[in-house]
This record gives structure tokens, C-alpha cells and sequence, in this order.
């Protein structure tokens, strides 16, 4: 006769399964698969005590449920309500410089907020939990307990080893707690990686990925809970600490998508080709040069072999290259500033606007395509205009934060079997020394516009591992690149990429010395004689349908606008958990249901609406009085509620030309230096 413990274990597990079958059908698909391997599942016959054994060792000290407790007993002590966290600051009064339509209403927002407020990202815990991811699911236990005894609107639970989750189905009525988050409008995900190693950079990046669509409980409210404050788990989430920092930098908003949109409705009307599609070089080298400090030591390897590569240069890294006698075979640039224009006019040399191919994203300013004989566009993955005017394949991806990013992303979509990379450095030794010496950056007649933003840029310093195993200096915007960089590497196993630049530690590529990369160089494919650029030249796109497409596009950014201003009635001013939840409602209709209609549409407003909910959230839990924390939701909820009434009839004024239109200002004008010129 079976032991009714054991029994009652193994119909808990049944239950498990059918509930997920039914209700969670893509994690019943991978759990179903799993069984026990090193772990085994010990339940006393006598008391019905639970314990996971790891081999020999128990990892519960003979009674899980006490020690679920005792662990919970400890959490709840040291993340009660009213305890301090420090994570990113809300905005700070005065930040927002620029008068457009939307950072206009975002700084009069922040402007608002009480004097006497202290915005410096040491909050003070409300008397719920907005996020909280737990790391490590053991027997789900100490999940049940902690739902059970607080009250968390959102719930990640990241397991990298999925045969403890396995072990919780025979203990843990998953049901239940899918039912309770259910019943409160809340939501809990589970996320499971099989990677055979817990601290992998696939584990932490599959735990990102979830978390950024979760604001503005992360990054801002999110706690991590880890189970039996595990040294592996620990290093995911330092991990994802240390990275929550640039997330908030790289949103997007709408008035930079909008100038977007303008700049490239210009550049399809004028006729001008998109890249090719075709993977066109296979068996060639490419190499893609960057800015960085260590190229002055080793451009020379390039100069030896120039014949013998495609060699494509990443934004302002041209200027050392033409210094050096060097005319790169493709120029990739990506930013739609003016500035983009003006350190790329400022070059004299002819044969680099008549010879080199620009590659440039579609939204770049229509005046920088006009410098250049020979030129294509292509669409990034981040903007809304690919799904409206290309096939999914046609679409560029890993290609931002900077032009080392394009560079890269370029070669990869091209299908270069080998690609080296000199000058990308992500890092500098020396702090005033952050770019190759010859570099636009040290110029006498560097622009006030331009050395304001190298101010901004190189403000905070970081550390990171360098190629050579020791620390380098480097910034935010580096780091964020590098990453990109690596996640492009790991996207495309059949490339041979090769890091030639003294910086920081590239993943996925291999470093490797001057003699090594000489003698890779030496015998690369001589391209001679060949046309290296022209197959990379697609079709056009007429202007009938650009003219569908702009018609298509107002009607979709209206409706969207519609919905998601729907959820702010959400919100009571009373009760500030009522904006989490909207918050978290609105981002799951707009990361579900809008994007699954309207794919990258969506990316014209992510990035404000984040911001507003990180506005709205931070600076709202920084207030301490009652009565002023209330009108300062109200505030943020009207100021919300008339950018979304007010953004479609904007969007329509800005794209209702006959494009391409020469007397537009705002192809003419510098966005950065002239923030005046886009007021309503």
C-alpha cells in the first residue's frame, strides 16, 4: 500500500501537470520533458516532512516548510514597508532642455513636483511589493509563503536549473498561485533556462529580456529574492544591477521616432535604394573599424592588406582612417542628428563621398544621404518603419546603440565569413584618451554641439574587463554597445569574428595579437579587382505606396494612443498601487496585444509611455506628504491623458507633405542645437 504522503505528493504532481496542460501549455511543454537526474525528492513516511536531497547532501536541513519559513520570516524583515531602496533616480527638475511636443510635457511634468522632495532613487518601500523576481524556485515553498503572507502585484520566478522546479510540482499547488495573482489582476511568470551553466550570459540575458518589458516596477521597484541567497544566483543579479542603469538611457520617445519618420519618409521619396538582401560574401574578410584609442597602434595591418578586405568604417572612426591615407569601402551611420551630417561634410576628401558606399539607416538626416555619390538605406530593427515597408528579412538587427553596432550588424546581414574588428575598444586606459588620437574628437574645430555631447557622454566612468584579463576604463554607452555586439556574435555561430582592439573583453570573438592578425590578413581573399559595393544595392520604393504606408501608419498610432489612454482611468490618486497596476496592465496590452496587431508600430510610443510611467511612479513614491503625493498623480495623469489625445493630430501635421518636400524645416535645421525651432 502506497504511504499517503508519497501518494498524495504524486497526485499533486498529476493535478500540477493537467493545470499547466490546460492553462499554461507552453510550460507544460517544457516541463514535461524533465525528471530527476542529480536531485531526489526526500518525503519522511512518518511526519511527511520534505527535504531535496543534492546527491547525499540535503539542502533543507530535514523540514522544508520550516526552513521556507524562516527564510521568508527573514525577507519580510529586511524588505518591510518603509525600508529604504536605492535604484534609479526619478527625473530631476530642470534635466529636459529640449521644448518639443513631447519633452515639453514631460518637463513641466517633473517641474510640478513639491519643493522639498528628494529625488536621489532612495525610495522608501511601499506597503506592497510592485515586482518581485524570484531567483531559484526550490521546491516553491518559500513563493507560496511569501504570497501568502504580503502582497506582491507582479511575480517573476527565474529558475535556471528546471529539475528543482520539477521537484515543486509535488509540493506545491501551482494552481492555487496562479489563481490568487489571477483573482487580484496581477500577474505571475515562469521562466525556466536549460542552460548548463546557472551563471551563463544566456541566463542573465533571458532574465533581462522579461524583465524591461515590466516597467516601471524595474527598473526602478523591482526586489530580487534569492533563495538560500545562492553565490550563483548572485551573480545574475549583480548582473542585471549593473545594467539597469543604461536600460533607462536607451528608451526611446516620441519626438526623436517622429523626427524619425519625417526623415525617412524624405529619403524613400527621393528614390534613393535600399540595401541589399542578398547574403553576397561568403569566403570574403571585412573589417570594421571603430574609434577607439588602440587603432593609432595597429591601423598599420590594415593599411598592409587594404586590397585584400572590405573595409567598413563606423561613424566618425572615417576621419582617422582618411588621415591615414585609408578610403573606407562602406561608410555605416546611424544617427538621424544633424550632427551626423556635419562631421561627415567636413571631410575633403572627394573620393570618399564619390567612392564609398554609404550604408545608412533610413531615418538618417535626407542632407546626409545628398553628400554621397553612392548610397543605400536599410531599416533597424528598433524602428517602427520596418514592418511598414519591408519583409522581416530584409530588417538589419543588432544595430544600436552606436555606429560600431551598424558596423557590425552590417557585415553579419551580408554574410561575411570572417570579420575583424580594430578600434572597437568599448573602453579606454587613460580617461582623457577615449579615441584614436587622429579622431574628430580631438579637433581644433571641434563644434560647441558636438563637444557638449563628448561632456555628456564621458561624465560618469566605469570599470570592465579588458581583452588582457585587467580593468579598463569605460561609460555606459560603451558597455550597453558592447553587449550588442556580443548578442550579434552569438546570433551568427557561423561567422568568425576576431577582436583586434586593445579594449575591453568582447564575448564570442577571439582576441588575437598584430603578428596573429597579419598573417589572417595575409591571406584573405584579394577583392581587388572586384566591385566590392555594387551587389549591395537593392530596389527603391515608389511613392504611392510610401503615401499608403503614411496613411496606414496615422490611423494605427490614433488607435493605439486611444487604448492605452484608457487605462490611465485606472488610477485612483488615493491609492498609489492603482498606478503600478495600470502601469502594468497598459505595458501587457501594448507588449501584447498592440504589438501582436501591429508589430514594431508599437516602438513610435514605447518609449514615452515608459518614460511617463517611470515619471509618474519614481517621483510619486519620492513624495511624502499625502496630500501632495495625490495632486501630483492627478497632475501626471492629465498631462499623460493629453499627449495621447494630442499625439495622433501632431503625428498627422508633421507627415502630411508631399514628400520629398525641400522646404521642410525640419530636414534643415540642427535638432540639437535648435530645440526651439520644434515647438507646436
Amino acid at each position: 500500500m502506497t504511504n499517503p504522503y508519497i501518494q498524495k505528493a504524486m497526485q499533486l504532481k498529476e493535478k500540477n501537470l493537467q493545470y499547466f496542460k490546460g492553462h499554461q501549455p507552453g510550460l507544460f511543454q517544457v516541463v514535461k520533458s524533465v525528471t530527476f537526474e542529480h536531485l531526489t525528492l526526500n518525503i519522511d513516511t512518518k511526519t511527511g516532512k520534505l527535504d531535496i536531497l543534492d546527491g547525499n547532501t540535503p539542502l533543507y536541513q530535514g523540514d522544508a516548510q520550516a526552513y521556507a519559513q524562516t527564510e521568508v520570516n527573514h525577507y519580510l524583515k529586511d524588505f518591510k514597508p518603509g525600508t529604504h531602496i536605492r535604484t534609479v533616480a526619478p527625473p530631476q527638475k530642470g534635466e529636459l532642455e529640449y521644448h518639443r511636443f513631447f519633452c515639453k510635457r514631460i518637463n513641466k511634468l517633473v517641474n510640478s513636483t513639491p519643493e522639498g522632495t528628494i529625488m536621489n532613487g532612495n525610495y522608501l518601500l511601499p506597503d506592497f511589493y510592485p515586482l518581485m523576481v524570484f531567483i531559484g524556485c526550490g521546491l516553491g515553498l518559500h513563493i507560496q509563503k511569501m504570497v501568502e503572507q504580503s502582497d506582491i502585484q507582479n511575480i517573476i520566478i527565474f529558475e535556471p536549473e528546471p529539475e528543482y522546479f520539477y521537484a515543486s510540482l509535488y509540493v506545491t499547488d501551482w494552481e492555487i498561485l496562479f489563481r490568487k495573482t489571477e483573482n487580484k489582476g496581477r500577474t505571475l511568470d515562469i521562466i525556466l533556462s536549460f542552460s548548463p551553466d546557472v551563471n551563463s550570459y544566456d541566463n542573465g540575458i533571458i532574465l533581462w529580456n522579461k524583465l524591461i518589458n515590466c516597467g516601471p516596477s524595474f527598473p526602478s521597484f523591482s526586489l530580487f529574492y534569492n533563495h538560500q541567497r545562492s553565490d550563483k544566483y548572485s551573480k545574475i543579479i549583480s548582473r542585471i544591477s549593473e545594467d539597469m542603469h543604461y536600460f533607462l538611457n536607451q528608451w526611446g520617445y516620441y519626438d526623436d521616432e517622429i523626427n524619425q519618420y519625417n526623415n525617412a519618409f524624405h529619403n524613400i521619396a527621393k528614390g534613393i535604394p535600399k540595401l541589399s538582401k542578398e547574403k553576397i560574401n561568403k569566403g570574403k574578410t571585412a573589417v570594421i573599424v571603430g574609434g577607439g584609442p588602440s587603432l593609432d597602434s595597429r591601423i598599420n595591418e590594415i593599411i598592409e592588406n587594404r586590397e585584400k578586405i572590405t573595409l567598413i568604417s563606423c561613424g566618425t572612426a572615417v576621419h582617422t582612417l582618411i588621415k591615414e591615407g585609408l578610403v573606407p569601402d562602406i561608410q555605416v551611420e546611424i544617427e538621424s542628428h544633424m550632427l551626423t551630417y556635419e562631421h561627415l561634410v567636413s571631410i575633403e576628401n572627394k573620393d570618399f563621398h564619390n567612392n564609398t558606399l554609404l550604408v545608412g539607416a533610413v531615418q538618417l538626416p535626407p542632407n546626409v544621404f545628398d553628400i554621397f555619390k553612392n548610397k543605400v538605406y536599410f531599416f533597424k530593427d528598433s524602428t517602427p518603419l520596418a514592418d511598414a515597408f519591408i519583409d522581416n528579412n530584409e530588417v538589419v538587427v543588432f544595430t544600436t546603440p552606436t555606429c560600431t553596432n551598424t558596423g557590425v550588424a552590417i557585415a553579419s546581414k551580408l554574410g561575411f565569413s570572417r570579420i575583424m574588428l580594430y578600434g572597437m575598444d568599448f573602453g579606454f586606459w587613460e580617461k582623457e584618451k577615449h579615441h584614436s588620437k587622429s579622431s574628430v574628437y580631438y579637433s581644433d574645430n571641434l563644434s560647441e554641439n558636438i563637444q557638449k555631447e563628448i561632456n555628456q557622454t564621458f561624465d560618469e566612468i566605469m570599470e570592465v574587463e579588458s581583452v588582457f584579463g585587467s580593468k579598463i576604463y569605460s561609460i555606459s554607452m560603451y558597455t550597453t554597445s558592447r553587449k550588442t555586439v556580443e548578442n550579434c556574435i552569438i546570433a551568427n555561430p557561423d561567422i568568425e569574428f576576431h577582436n583586434c582592439s586593445s579594449g575591453a573583453r568582447i564575448r564570442g570573438s577571439y582576441y588575437i595579437e598584430p603578428q596573429k592578425a597579419k598573417e589572417i590578413l595575409s591571406i584573405s581573399k584579394n577583392e581587388k579587382d572586384e566591385d566590392k559595393t555594387n551587389p549591395f544595392i537593392g530596389g527603391t520604393l515608389d511613392k504611392k505606396f510610401l503615401s499608403d504606408k503614411i496613411s496606414e501608419l496615422n490611423y494605427i498610432f490614433k488607435k493605439m494612443c486611444k487604448e492605452l489612454s484608457s487605462f490611465i482611468g485606472v488610477v485612483d490618486s488615493s491609492d498609489i498601487r492603482t498606478l503600478f497596476i495600470a502601469a502594468h496592465q497598459m505595458n501587457n496590452h501594448m507588449l501584447g496585444r498592440l504589438q501582436a496587431r501591429y508589430g514594431r508600430y508599437i516602438f513610435s510610443l514605447r518609449g514615452s509611455i515608459w518614460h511617463y510611467l517611470h515619471t509618474g511612479a519614481t517621483i510619486s513614491v519620492s513624495i511624502r506628504k499625502k496630500e501632495e503625493k495625490e495632486a501630483f498623480i492627478e497632475l501626471w495623469k492629465d498631462s499623460f491623458r493629453s499627449f495621447l489625445k494630442d499625439a495622433p493630430d501632431h503625428f498627422k501635421k508633421i507627415t502630411s507633405k508631399d514628400y520629398p518636400d525641400n522646404s521642410d524645416p525640419w530636414i534643415r535645421d540642427d535638432i540639437v542645437g535648435n530645440e526651439i525651432l520644434y515647438h507646436e
